[in-house]
């Protein structure tokens, strides 16, 4: 089975139901950045229980900035080998630098 990493900023709802969804295909890990984003003003009930079919890994316990980078996903991507990676969020800084990952 093909392990995926999927990259991405916060566990919103539908997300996660995709995520559930495609982990049933695929080997799925999520790096989220954070479990919520400094600039919503909803903050979503996040339960670890919604978690089926994939891995969620946090990479903040906190918010997500999308201004800054958060240099922890370094040391993950060097411990954990994927065949594929997706990023999504082009403008969060994190998953712009994408010579960070390579």
């Amino acid at each position: 089975m093909k392990k995926i990493l999927f990259i991405t900023n916060i566990p919103a709802p539908y997300r996660v139901d995709f995520f559930n969804e495609l982990g049933k295909y695929v080997g799925l890990t999520v790096l989220f950045e954070a479990k919520s984003a400094n600039n919503q003003k909803i903050h979503f009930n996040w339960n670890l229980d919604t978690v089926k079919n994939f891995k969620a890994v946090f990479l903040s316990e906190g918010d997500c900035y999308e201004k800054q980078v958060n240099w922890s996903i370094l040391p993950f991507l060097k411990r954990n080998h994927f065949n594929e990676i997706i990023i999504t969020n082009y403008a969060n800084f994190t998953e712009i630098d994408r010579k960070s990952v390579v």
